[in-house]
């Protein structure tokens, strides 16, 4: 369950968050105007709510938060992690300044793991096994023009649907977070250049518009293949924000767990549409995917 938002954690974190409410609305190509609407709000009253002015009280934030389809549970997590730099003005920059030695380190651990930048989901470095589980996914040479981002490798590489068993669910949740923290620091247009490969895929539409309680948000089950096996795993995928000289990003790491399906070789994504309508799907364009579903988008 969310924890409320009281006066006194918007007090403690008055100077952040007013940055980031105006960051976010701009990134989102929303006006004052527009925001001050949807929360039932004067244009000026909200100009100085945002400018810092005037305090937000609870009730105001959870109805700025509704009016930018921003969850109140992803508020907390954003602000800790501008607090600590995780949102800088170049998130996931390449070339990245991670070394040799962050590879070994990665390297030796024996499952997989990788350094993520964020918020494009840009694969930094993924280690050996992880590279032979998640066929098509390296950590790129120090030329590349760019690392392999997350959400081309999923809907365009057909290892990521014979690796993940539950793959839909994966790229859903990975596209709903970035549909939130997308806009902490990235423009609408950075955003859509980051989807461009992907939204000419049959399924994305349905996928982008899936929708995540923070139950399921939290819901970490990866389903692998074990690349020496050939057997179906259950792992539980976690994240830690790495913030240091070398890298703004996070480092995931897929451990097994005990919980899942008993046979996750059985398993059938609840994301997965029937097996009639596995081809079918409309796309969506890249200028109107940004920021969540619209009137009038295509239904898959």
């Amino acid at each position: 369950m969310t924890t409320p938002i009281t006066q006194e954690w918007i007090d403690q974190n008055r100077g952040p968050l007013h940055k980031f409410v105006r960051r976010y609305r701009e990134n989102k190509g929303l006006t004052q105007r527009a925001v001050a609407e949807a929360m039932g709000v004067d244009a000026k009253h909200y100009a100085k709510l945002e400018g810092g002015r005037i305090a937000f009280h609870p009730d105001y934030l959870a109805y700025w938060c509704k009016a930018v389809d921003l969850p109140q549970f992803f508020l907390r997590l954003i602000l800790a992690n501008i607090a600590s730099g995780l949102y800088d003005p170049n998130p996931g920059s390449w070339p990245s300044r991670l070394t040799a030695i962050d590879q070994e380190r990665l390297d030796a651990l024996p499952y997989v793991a990788m350094h993520l930048g964020v918020p494009r989901f840009d694969v930094l470095q993924i280690n050996d096994i992880g590279a032979r589980t998640l066929v098509g996914l390296e950590t790129p040479a120090p030329d590349a023009l760019a690392p392999k981002n997350l959400f081309d490798w999923f809907f365009n590489n057909q290892y990521a649907r014979t690796s993940i068993a539950n793959w839909q669910t994966i790229v859903a949740r990975l596209l709903y977070g970035f549909k939130i923290l997308g806009p902490v620091a990235l423009s609408a247009e950075e955003m859509r250049e980051v989807l461009a490969p992907c939204v000419g895929h049959p399924q994305f539409a349905r996928l982008w518009n899936a929708d995540f309680t923070q139950e399921q948000f939290d819901n970490t089950l990866i389903i692998l293949k074990n690349p020496d096996t050939r057997k179906w795993e259950n792992y539980r995928m976690s994240a830690w924000n790495s913030v240091t000289p070398v890298v703004h990003g996070e480092f995931v790491l897929m451990t097994p767990t005990s919980e899942g399906p008993e046979d996750p070789g059985a398993y059938v994504d609840p994301l997965a549409p029937p097996p009639s309508e596995a081809a079918l799907g409309a796309g969506i364009l890249p200028d109107d995917c940004a920021f969540g579903p619209q009137d009038g988008d295509p239904a898959a």
